[in-house]
């Protein structure tokens, strides 16, 4: 299954629709729980008792029946979720009835949607009960269309979230060049080639901004009209930013899984790592983990291999001798006393993330090659903000 992400651009009459649907699939959604708090914990149990309260709401009878009907997946797939969180020994609560405002997406089947395309970018989207949305369609759908989902951000937007059904995965390619990489938050990347990604930092940058608006909203009268407006501005701000960092990590992904068939990253307990006061902000900022999803879903349609690997002692370790050199946090260069090599902190822990890639693959690879440097395009370079690691004297 692949995904693709459309923005929707209704007009006043199209927006009152949508927004009337997602709250008939809001009162489904709470009226499923209800059922199941009183003790039906089948799924088509839970469906089967869809026609008798439909008519307690008179709203339900016009909306689409498969669209309220797969609230009970939803309900079930926040409760698996909850387990698989309980087994991993995270403290959860239980589901909670969702408030107006508190209700964001719903999904239509592929038998209830129709997509027609007016031009190479534009299209218009037919959802049963609501009628035709204009769609902006930069990109061309590969393959066959299994259901759509009509998602509501808080900045007022509208988005189309396609689940597509393709074909089986690409096969493999030959490894014939392979890449380290070292996430963190002095540069944002530092890979084996010697290649630097500077940290763009939007959150930090945008940051000033974010506490004005945040300080108008509070002193806004809850209940009014302004601040309602006050509200949208500040979430159009915050997902300005998150527009911001995806388009960077999207760029960042593309450029590894295009030039590298072998893309090796640490696996990083994030969720630990933000319990540091001090750098929860800059490490939320950072997104290493929505850098190794891109990759790996990147590197999986294009036949190429994606590894993660243990991060014990990859600053540590000198990528030389492989001597273990003993240093603090803030020691950002490699001196190794055994062979005399120093390099860069960051740059020795991507030649050890390499190490450890070539490792977890096995044998029966054709050969790699390890430092195979060429000239990169200056366009590409710029757009991720790169710059070249110096390397250690001697390496060709």
């Amino acid at each position: 299954m692949r995904a693709y992400k459309y923005r929707l651009y209704p007009n006043k009459e199209e927006e009152r629709r949508l927004l009337w649907t997602l709250e008939q699939c809001r009162l489904a959604y709470n009226r499923f729980l209800e059922e199941f708090e009183k003790g039906e914990r089948n799924l088509y149990g839970l469906q089967k008792t869809f026609p008798r309260f439909r008519l307690e709401y008179p709203g339900m009878v016009d909306a689409c029946a498969h669209t309220l009907y797969n609230e009970a997946r939803h309900l079930f797939e926040n409760l698996r979720s909850l387990a698989e969180k309980k087994k991993k020994g995270r403290k959860v609560g239980k589901l909670r009835y969702k408030g107006r405002n508190w209700f964001k997406s719903f999904t239509y089947n592929q038998d209830n949607i129709k997509l027609e395309y007016q031009d190479e970018r534009f299209g218009l989207l037919r959802l049963s009960k609501v009628g035709y949305i204009p769609i902006r369609m930069h990109r061309d759908i590969q393959g066959k269309i299994k259901q759509v989902t009509i998602k509501h951000m808080a900045s007022g937007n509208w988005y189309a979230h396609f689940a597509v059904e393709v074909s089986g995965p690409q096969v493999k390619q030959p490894i014939a060049r392979a890449i380290g990489i070292d996430v963190g938050l002095d540069n944002f990347a530092v890979d084996s080639d010697g290649g630097v990604v500077e940290n763009p930092r939007y959150l930090k940058r945008s940051l000033k901004r974010h506490r004005r608006e945040a300080r108008r909203l509070s002193r806004k009268k809850k209940g009014s009209k302004n601040r309602d407006k006050q509200r949208i501005i500040v979430a159009k701000a915050h997902e300005n930013v998150v527009n911001q960092r995806n388009d960077f990590l999207h760029k960042v992904s593309k450029y590894y899984v295009e030039n590298y068939d072998l893309i090796v990253t640490e696996k990083l307990m994030v969720n630990n790592m933000v319990r540091c006061h001090s750098l929860s902000r800059s490490i939320s900022d950072a997104s290493w983990g929505t850098l190794n999803q891109f990759i790996s879903y990147k590197a999986e349609n294009a036949g190429k291999r994606f590894v993660q690997c243990a991060p014990s002692y990859s600053s540590i370790d000198c990528s030389g001798c492989r001597q273990r050199v003993y240093k603090s946090l803030k020691e950002r260069l490699h001196n190794c006393p055994t062979c005399g090599m120093s390099i860069s902190r960051d740059y020795n822990a991507s030649r050890n993330i390499l190490k450890k890639g070539i490792e977890k693959v096995g044998s029966g690879r054709p050969e790699l090659t390890l430092v195979d440097i060429r000239p990169l395009h200056q366009l590409e370079l710029m757009q991720v903000g790169w710059r070249k690691q110096e390397k250690p004297e001697g390496e060709d």
